[in-house]
């Protein structure tokens, strides 16, 4: 082999070399880029994670405080009520101030309030496909006097305190207690009897 043919094999070699080694470049680039992607877009789901649990007790602090402003203004209504009732007021008068009162405009918002604090706390339980908002409907229309004894005045004993004296008011399928203040539709209640979680008692009331 010849002085110029050993530079031409050397060239080539080299070439060659080269070649291999670009093609290593690109194949560690790819995998550096996609191990690169696997990073990032598994920062952008803890990222949507955090936000989510940041947004679920955002909503909650809302909701609860959304709860004890209708409770609040429920119970002085009943409890205004409760007083005009002792002086002798007439019942005509009485369920005009009521009515006047939109008392029946907060305890809607109140079941709803409830209802959405039951989803966000319990999301995570509900089959979505098997559970929803006409199982959440229709468990709220099943009757209160089916799962507690009321007597002709509409009162029945307390769930959520020693209670000697009936002093739970269910009307219009839904209980407010003039002890401890506390409402509760069907759903509520069957979670206190049972002692069932939320989408428990749904289902039981389906």
């Amino acid at each position: 082999m010849n002085y110029l043919e050993e530079i031409d094999k050397r060239f080539f070699d080299c070439l060659d070399k080269l070649h291999r080694l670009n093609k290593e470049d690109k194949i560690i680039e790819r995998e550096y880029y996609k191990n690169m992607q696997s990073v990032i877009h598994d920062q952008i789901q803890e990222l949507k994670k955090e936000n989510n649990t940041l947004y679920k007790d955002r909503r909650k602090e809302y909701l609860k405080h959304q709860i004890k402003l209708c409770a609040i203004y429920i119970n002085s209504v009943y409890k205004n009520d409760k007083e005009l009732k002792s002086l002798y007021i007439s019942d005509y008068l009485r369920k005009a101030m009521v009515n006047l009162s939109e008392v029946n405009q907060f305890e809607k918002l109140l079941k709803k309030y409830k209802m959405d604090l039951r989803f966000v706390e319990n999301d995570h339980l509900f089959d979505r496909e098997r559970f929803n908002q006409s199982m959440i409907a229709k468990a709220k229309e099943y009757p209160i006097d089916t799962l507690l004894e009321i007597d002709r005045s509409g009162f029945t004993q307390c769930l959520w305190h020693e209670d000697t004296k009936p002093s739970l008011f269910c009307k219009n399928n839904f209980a407010y207690c003039f002890v401890c203040a506390k409402t509760a539709d069907s759903i509520e209640i069957a979670m206190k009897k049972y002692d069932i979680p939320f989408y428990k008692a749904v289902k039981k009331l389906c």
